[in-house]
């Protein structure tokens, strides 16, 4: 059996289904948790008691225990509307940063596991510096390029490069706005 962590979207439970039909030929099958709603009766519990610990998952109101599924299917889930535009917007990073933190533990505690898109090697995959540290290394041309956080550095970089530059972000936050010193940054997944 094979759990799929996802959201409740109709394109995610299109796929879901048919890898379910694939699997279903084959004898086995597959779970479907939806962290979307996770204010709706699914969600990821970890507990520890006396000598025993346990990560498990609610899904259509039964919970099942990680380690009697054979293999993850990560389908890069995210939070409800509801906590994405959770007011006040300044505790929107708090909420999202907890659920990250529960996702990665079941990374973390799983690597054992079979995993479809393994969630250390995606994360890895999506960090631009890595990304430009790879390229480089097997001789590919890349712009040049800075990283900072030093205001100054970026505004002699621009200065150097009179034809312009291009900014993008390291992440693409999965939140509608951070609220950074009462200024709102909004975010847009590309």
């Amino acid at each position: 059996m094979i759990l799929a962590v996802g959201n409740s979207g109709a394109y995610e439970f299109e796929a879901f289904r048919a890898v379910v039909d694939a699997l279903e030929r084959r004898g086995s099958g597959a779970m479907f948790f939806k962290q979307d709603r996770c204010l709706d009766g699914e969600s990821l519990r970890y507990e520890a008691r006396n000598d025993h610990d346990a990560f498990s998952v609610r899904i259509d109101g039964t919970w099942h225990d990680i380690d009697s599924f054979s293999g993850i299917w990560l389908l890069k889930p995210h939070l409800p509307k509801t906590l994405l535009e959770f007011k006040p917007a300044d505790k929107r990073w708090f909420i999202d940063r907890q659920f990250a933190v529960m996702r990665r533990t079941l990374w973390s505690l799983y690597p054992h596991k079979r995993w479809l898109s393994d969630p250390f090697a995606m994360d890895r995959a999506e960090n631009k510096i890595v990304q430009l540290h790879a390229a480089r290394r097997v001789g590919l041309q890349i712009p040049d390029t800075v990283v900072t956080s030093d205001p100054d550095e970026v505004r002699a970089f621009a200065a150097s490069h009179p034809a312009g530059i291009v900014v993008k972000p390291l992440v693409v936050v999965p939140m509608l706005a951070i609220m950074v010193s009462g200024l709102v940054f909004r975010t847009v997944s590309l």
